[in-house]
């Protein structure tokens, strides 16, 4: 549907804005599209060829039918991610989302990463080809299996307590013990866990004789920037709420590097 006059081209440059939350712009576009009795948009012109100086109700109507949202099944809707939904990915509801995480899959396709993802049950809501294609593989009302044991945040950000760290640095090299005791912290006092995050991986390849992964190409950065903008959005979470698996799990060390920008 095209616009016809100047306010409703605004209404448009409203929904494509980038940096309005998009749970923000039903109100935003409603509140432009209420009458203005400013409005000389039509003023010296002759009536036959004035537009409405208004935007139209239908005009209004099929606007907000074109925001994006998450429906009631937990998938992004009227954004181009692709439904793709892998159910073995879902172990149980999730009702709060702390955070994101940050994976590569260690692949060379996003086809054979899905095929993992069906066969093991274990992979992320989100996953990135190299074109930059987003496809949504599980629900965000579901939590699935994409961080492993977590690491202690304070003794990997130097900021323990003596009794604290006296207690971890006893059980050595001790990783479900250090998770058990983890998880009984709130977030943001510990690292987020598969309950209470999102799993976005990146199709990229690791290559064990340099020890390098591939870079995100370009497309995947601007895929990656714009999937965390929603995700930050959806659940009003922060830059420091964004991880890379390595630097919180037991992974090959650079899985989640060099993504997104502002990432920990």
């Amino acid at each position: 549907m095209d616009p016809i006059n100047e306010k409703e081209k605004t209404l448009l440059v409203a929904l494509n804005d980038d940096s309005t939350c998009f749970n923000k712009k039903e109100e935003l576009i409603k509140e432009l599209s209420k009458h203005d009795e400013n409005n000389t948009w039509n003023a010296g012109k002759a009536c036959a060829t004035c537009p409405p100086p208004e935007a139209r109700n239908d005009f209004v109507k099929y606007v907000l039918s074109k925001i994006t949202y998450v429906n009631d099944d937990g998938f992004f809707k009227n954004s181009d991610i692709i439904q793709d939904r892998v159910s073995e990915l879902e172990h149980g509801e999730m009702s709060t989302v702390n955070a994101i995480v940050l994976h590569r899959t260690g692949g060379s396709s996003m086809s054979t990463a899905i095929s993992s993802f069906k066969s093991t049950g274990v992979g992320t809501h989100f996953i990135i080809d190299k074109d930059g294609t987003i496809k949504q593989t599980a629900s965000l009302k579901q939590y699935t299996y994409h961080i492993g044991k977590i690491k202690s945040k304070c003794m990997e950000e130097n900021n323990c307590n003596s009794s604290e760290e006296k207690k971890i640095k006893g059980w050595g090299w001790n990783p479900k013990k250090t998770h058990d005791h983890e998880k009984s912290k709130e977030y943001p006092d510990r690292y987020p866990m598969n309950t209470d995050s999102v799993g976005i991986e990146v199709v990229a390849s690791y290559n064990k004789a340099s020890k390098f992964w591939d870079p995100a190409t370009t497309q995947q950065k601007d895929s990656i920037k714009k999937l965390v903008s929603l995700l930050k959005c959806n659940y009003n979470l922060g830059e420091g709420d964004i991880y890379e698996h390595d630097k919180i799990s037991y992974k090959t060390e650079g899985e989640g590097a060099n993504l997104y920008p502002n990432s920990i």
